[in-house]
């Protein structure tokens, strides 16, 4: 065992989170949605005004049908990507900002 962990050594774990909201994410990582559904929970998280930084960064619209296939590939992926880290940057903003505005007891 003291070689295999050597190797590939054992991940240290966090504490666990509440089971509802453990077996939420579950589903959310574990289910196909229909994109009408995903575009329904997207609607409420629109880029705030003052945080313009979590936008997506596009390409040019004269220079997208210059590029090669595989560069417009890979940028549409790209764009995926940060399209899907910036829903969970404002989802975690205005979660922080709800927090912060509740005044404790």
């Amino acid at each position: 065992m003291e070689i295999l962990h050597a190797i590939e050594p054992i991940e240290e774990l966090g504490p666990d989170l509440n089971k509802d909201v453990a077996t939420s994410i579950g589903k959310l990582y574990s289910h196909r949605y229909p994109k009408e559904h995903i575009d329904k929970l997207k609607e409420p998280l629109k880029l705030p005004a003052n945080c313009k930084f979590l936008g997506v960064p596009k390409i040019n619209r004269e220079i997208w049908p210059l590029l090669p296939a595989k560069a417009r590939q890979t940028d549409y992926s790209t764009q995926s990507l940060q399209k899907g880290v910036s829903y969970t940057s404002i989802m975690a903003a205005k979660l922080s900002e709800k927090l912060f505005s509740t005044k404790e007891p």
